[in-house]
């Protein structure tokens, strides 16, 4: 089965904007298929406007979170 990991957050800033990076990484021995992802806490929610993507195997994708914009 796949399991999902989120290996890292780092921030950035400036006069374009603050973002947080997250490193998501598969660390399941299967394809992680159909990958939503969003932020979610007490009376909020996000989710980004792209796709949805798969995951091999140890293969990670770093999602971007755009703080200033919310």
């Amino acid at each position: 089965m796949p399991i999902l990991y989120a290996t890292g957050i780092r921030r950035t800033g400036g006069p374009s904007g603050h973002f947080d990076y997250i490193t998501i990484k598969n660390i399941g021995k299967e394809i992680a298929l159909d990958i939503h992802w969003g932020i979610r806490a007490f009376a909020y929610e996000w989710r980004p406007s792209e796709e949805a993507f798969e995951l091999e195997p140890n293969q990670e994708k770093e999602v971007v979170y755009p703080i200033s914009s919310e």
